[in-house]
């Protein structure tokens, strides 16, 4: 076999690989955005027999998860956040970006402690971080 034979070979090994990579990312994409919509989904539900104006309201909106070495103007990662108002005080739980495998890991802000901790969701790993800031 010929050099020249031998870096085609080379090169489509490395398309064909790249193709797969962003197969599986594009795959594990829309996993993470679906198991994020049924997580939020099923909160919801568990919350509406005692939703109440002013009392308890929940509501969810489209959200781009970002980070450091993704920001929001060019991120793929596209979602949304659930909001919980308890007596006029907002929580929110914001994705942060897929981790690796499909990882979902969530913020909670707005609680005046830490909430951490790690579940898993129809056999996803979720991570809950604290992300604890003022609201307003």
């Amino acid at each position: 076999m010929d050099d020249v034979q031998q870096l085609g070979e080379m090169l489509r090994y490395y398309a064909d690989s790249e193709a797969h990579k962003k197969q599986l990312f594009e795959t594990q994409s829309a996993t993470w955005a679906t198991r994020i919509t049924e997580l939020f989904g099923q909160i919801q539900q568990w919350l509406e027999p005692v939703q109440a104006p002013g009392l308890l309201e929940v509501s969810r909106e489209d959200y781009v998860a970002f980070g450091p070495s993704t920001p929001v103007e060019t991120s793929t990662f596209k979602t949304e956040k659930l909001s919980i108002v308890i007596a006029g005080k907002p929580v929110e739980f914001v994705p942060d970006v897929m981790g690796s495998g499909g990882q979902i890991s969530l913020a909670v802000m707005g609680l005046r402690r830490r909430v951490t901790g790690v579940f898993r969701w129809w056999g996803c790993p979720m991570v809950i971080g604290s992300g604890v800031r003022p609201m307003g």
